[in-house]
């Protein structure tokens, strides 16, 4: 019984790992986009 318990737990740590890796990725690919459109405005100025 135990054995089911402590495997259901690393699949579920390590699912959570993968949503907070996606989402990391996904703040960091707005940040770049955000960055890249303020250079473009300030240049066009």
């Amino acid at each position: 019984m135990w054995l089911i318990f402590l495997i259901s737990m690393l699949v579920i740590a390590v699912a959570a790992l993968g949503v907070v890796w996606a989402a990391s990725k996904v703040f960091l690919s707005i940040r770049r986009n955000e960055r890249k459109f303020n250079q473009e405005e300030k240049e066009n100025e």
